[in-house]
């Protein structure tokens, strides 16, 4: 692959974009010869290229986050999708500033049966008791046993 070309993928990662959607849009080259040259060692300065590219480009996605949620065009339910992809993804892809930060203090830590404890306290608050009371029957009120005598 040409310097020149490698240079235009970067950009287009840099920007959000993947190698997928740029060998899409473009046309060339095909998505398995840049994955393939990843993988040689020839490839090696240009995936530590890519890495970085990747890493800025994560930056752009979660500003795309912010104009999907902003958008009122997009269904809610479609726009909270959309946007949980994209930051399940830049979680994974930038670690460092959007992974999940674990608490490493032993202080914090909870036992397994205080896990399953609080995901069970958890999900009774939000699942509310099935009410298998059966309805009360129908009173036969007439209007007429309200009328003063």
């Amino acid at each position: 692959m040409t310097e020149v070309l490698q240079e235009k993928i970067l950009r287009h990662i840099a920007g959000g974009g993947t190698i997928t959607s740029y060998c899409r849009k473009h046309k060339y080259p095909n998505q398995d010869t840049v994955f393939n040259f990843l993988a040689k060692e020839s490839g090696e300065k240009f995936a530590e290229a890519v890495a970085r590219a990747r890493e800025r480009g994560t930056h752009a996605i979660a500003e795309h986050v912010l104009t999907i949620t902003d958008d009122k065009t997009i269904d809610p339910v479609r726009a909270k999708l959309m946007a949980d992809v994209r930051l399940r993804l830049i979680a994974q892809w930038n670690r460092r500033t959007y992974g999940v930060k674990q608490d490493l203090d032993p202080a914090n830590r909870l036992t397994l049966a205080e896990l399953v404890e609080a995901a069970m306290r958890q999900h009774m608050q939000s699942q509310p008791l099935l009410d298998i009371t059966p309805p009360a029957p129908p009173v036969n009120v007439q209007a007429s046993q309200f009328q003063e005598r």
